[in-house]
């Protein structure tokens, strides 16, 4: 009677089922999308930025407003994992079977049905207790994907072209003036009066800007130029000037000689020039590297320009010229005057001569163009 008992349990746990399987609702984030809506810009105050080329251009930022959207994927996870029931009854069928098996082997007997079916009692028991444990698994099915809104910011969205003809750049006693170009760029590069080969190494820039805009009216802007903008630009501005920029392991000393400077006057497309041009001889076994030359002078729009030349090979000759746009008022000062300025020569390997060369006396004029 007792085998049937348990054989009877072993059924109810067979129908019952060896595993139970769970269903789990999850939801976990994806990727973030920002959604700007440029229909709602807003303006911020214009500011002079240096571009990827080198340049200086007065724009107006603009913000827009800007929806975090996070796509939230939706799952199912399903773990099939043993049913507990069933072991126990598996454990406790092995466990009457083991013993009437055991009795069946030591009495040889079959007459008992009890004992005669205690074999098959603990095989089965045997495959209750063990199969829970078999082939259980977590897997994950997929559903839709949901996209929430996590939340709204204002976020940089561009820029307009500041709309004006002309500008005067003012920095650490020293002037600039220039045409604003129809998409906001200045002619003046900010390497005019910043040495592109040392970019980084000096202090931000406090620049203020007097633009005159296309409406006629003016106004005044004021910006900090960090080092970074410039270390960004200097290989686009000295690519677009055509200056060789390499600097090779020093092998042999160069010995640089300047010739006589000159200094004219002429007008391009109507602007007033200062022309420097700077004549260079290499008499030294070795070449020299980036080679320039900073200018000094007690005119403020002509004080601190770089005039770059670049690579000048041994017993070779090459030439640096600088143009510098003239506001009228200064065209107006040094026309028939004279003017003195000196320009230290300056190269990667620190060669060049202590001294500078020096130009005084009368400007002459040269043919418009």
């Amino acid at each position: 009677m007792a085998a049937m008992r348990v054989a009877s349990a072993l059924v109810a746990a067979a129908l019952a089922g060896c595993h139970v399987t769970y269903r789990v609702a999850d939801l976990r984030p994806g990727e973030t999308h920002l959604i700007p809506h440029p229909e709602e810009a807003r303006e911020l105050p214009a500011t002079l930025v240096v571009t990827a080329e080198g340049r200086f251009r007065f724009v107006t930022p603009l913000v827009c407003p800007t929806v975090e959207v996070v796509d939230m994927q939706s799952s199912t996870i399903i773990k099939v994992r043993p049913n507990l029931a069933t072991f126990v009854v598996g454990v406790i069928a092995a466990g009457v079977g083991a013993v009437g098996t055991g009795s069946l082997l030591a009495t040889r007997s079959t007459t008992n049905p009890a004992e005669a079916a205690a074999p098959v009692l603990l095989a089965g028991g045997l495959l209750f207790a063990i199969g829970p444990f078999v082939r259980t698994s977590t897997d994950r099915e997929y559903g839709p994907v949901q996209a929430v809104e996590k939340g709204r910011k204002d976020l940089p969205c561009g820029d307009r072209a500041v709309a004006a003809r002309a500008a005067t750049l003012k920095w650490r006693g020293r002037r600039a003036r220039g045409a604003v170009a129809a998409d906001g760029t200045f002619a003046i590069s900010p390497f005019a009066f910043t040495d592109a080969f040392a970019a980084g190494r000096g202090e931000p820039i406090d620049v203020t800007a007097e633009l005159e805009l296309a409406t006629g009216a003016h106004t005044t802007i004021q910006t900090i130029i960090a080092p970074d903008a410039l270390i960004a630009s200097k290989d686009a501005f000295l690519t677009r000037a055509k200056i060789d920029a390499r600097w090779e392991t020093l092998r042999k000393v160069p010995r640089v000689e300047a010739g006589t400077l000159r200094v004219s006057r002429t007008t391009d497309a109507g602007q007033p020039i200062l022309r420097v041009v700077l004549p260079l001889t290499n008499d030294g076994p070795g070449d020299a590297w980036q080679v320039r030359g900073v200018i000094s002078a007690e005119d403020p729009e002509v004080d601190g320009r770089v005039i770059y030349v670049g690579h000048v090979p041994a017993h070779g000759q090459a030439t640096g010229t600088l143009e510098i746009p003239l506001s009228t008022e200064t065209d107006q000062v040094l026309a028939g005057s004279s003017i003195e300025l000196a320009v230290s020569l300056i190269d990667a390997d620190a060669t060049t001569a202590a001294g500078p060369v020096r130009f005084r006396g009368a400007i002459l004029n040269d043919v418009p163009r």
